[in-house]
């Protein structure tokens, strides 16, 4: 495998401190918007309930049920709040003391900080969008954010490695979607093309444990 000749991006310093104050501007709009998100939460006090799904031995059938158990009423507004102050401190970080490393970045054609942010962000926003549609195992929650942290985490994975390829190599692209790819599963292609938008979500939810929420949870992407 050869190494890739540099060929530095060509970006002046007037584009630099015009990001700089696109990333200021992004903070105060998202720290806004996750204010009132707070806000809007105390009023309204919505809450979706997450249970865990042990086995346990049944005397009276003699077999092994499952027994559901509230594990936490998650509430729903805090989780948009919190989503939208994650974006804010991002932006706020790579506008001050992470302004350096995110234009040495931006030179060698990388940027690591929106997989990084995205993989909290993004995994956080799936969560929820899980929630409405009657996701509420403990253990199904906890995978689905790992796992669209972890195609996040990839696309830093394919920038690094493709600084030393002569040819873009998609293996870490590929490794990264294919998680999100699989039936059943939420497709979140956002980190990978900005323009990705979700256009139609078909909404159940269930205040109970559901056997079937999964096959509601159809997500159309452009």
């Amino acid at each position: 495998m050869s190494k890739k000749p540099d060929h530095p991006v060509d970006a002046s310093e007037k584009k630099l401190r015009g990001l700089r104050t696109f990333n200021l501007v992004m903070g105060f709009l998202h720290l806004i918007q996750g204010v009132l998100m707070l806000v809007i939460t105390f009023k309204l006090d919505k809450t979706y309930p997450i249970f865990t799904n042990y086995l346990k031995f049944d005397v009276a059938t003699l077999s092994l049920v499952t027994d559901p158990k509230l594990a936490y009423e998650l509430n729903f507004g805090l989780g948009v709040a919190l989503f939208l102050l994650l974006s804010a401190v991002a932006h706020f970080s790579l506008a001050t003391f992470g302004y350096k490393w995110y234009v040495a970045n931006l030179k060698k054609g990388m940027n690591p900080a929106r997989f990084y942010e995205y993989a909290l962000s993004s995994s956080l926003m799936i969560v929820l969008i899980g929630m409405l549609v009657g996701i509420n195992d403990l253990a199904a929650v906890i995978l689905i954010f790992g796992l669209n942290a972890m195609m996040n985490l990839f696309g830093i994975m394919m920038e690094k490695h493709n600084q030393l390829t002569s040819k873009t190599d998609w293996t870490s692209f590929i490794y990264g979607v294919s998680p999100a790819s699989s039936r059943g599963w939420p497709s979140c292609g956002t980190s990978w093309e900005p323009s990705t938008q979700v256009q139609r979500i078909s909404l159940r939810r269930s205040s109970t444990p559901s056997s079937r929420p999964y096959s509601s949870f159809s997500i159309s992407l452009l």
